[in-house]
């Protein structure tokens, strides 16, 4: 079976997503690893990585639930609301859509809110890279009646 490199890419993202395991044909297995143990080892990095990204976004989150809670939130969330971009820079964009309809943080709000709080605060952050940034020079220009 001949396969160009963006094909097997393609079915290496349908793996991961778990959309379908046709990737498994192009992996060799050795009698030590079977093609889906080794594959297995890629998967489970991938929800890492994603969870790491969900760390940095929530750090408050993180820290009132404890890691153990907050991971297997996360791992929840993940398999609700799966990565859909290529960037990771969205991830998280539904985490208080899906702390407030989850059983354990559903009746308190404040879970919901805070994720709000901490996802704009991570996009105001993130997604504007190439923004310039103001000078002090450009803020004392501002009339005091305008800062509201």
């Amino acid at each position: 079976m001949s396969a160009d490199l963006r094909d097997i890419q393609q079915a290496f993202q349908a793996y991961l997503l778990g959309e379908d395991d046709t990737i498994q044909t192009h992996i060799t297995a050795s009698t030590d690893a079977f093609a889906d143990e080794r594959l297995s080892v890629y998967g489970i990095a991938y929800i890492l990585r994603l969870l790491d990204t969900l760390k940095k976004v929530f750090p408050t989150l993180l820290a009132i639930l404890g890691e153990k809670a907050f991971d297997k939130m996360g791992e929840r969330y993940l398999t609700e609301y799966p990565s859909t971009h290529f960037s990771v820079i969205q991830l998280g964009r539904h985490f208080s859509e899906f702390l407030s309809t989850t059983a354990k943080t559903k009746k308190q709000r404040f879970f919901s809110e805070l994720a709000i709080f901490e996802w704009q605060l991570s996009m105001a952050v993130d997604t504007t890279p190439d923004a310039p940034c103001l000078t002090m020079e450009a803020l004392q220009q501002v009339p005091p009646d305008a800062w509201a």
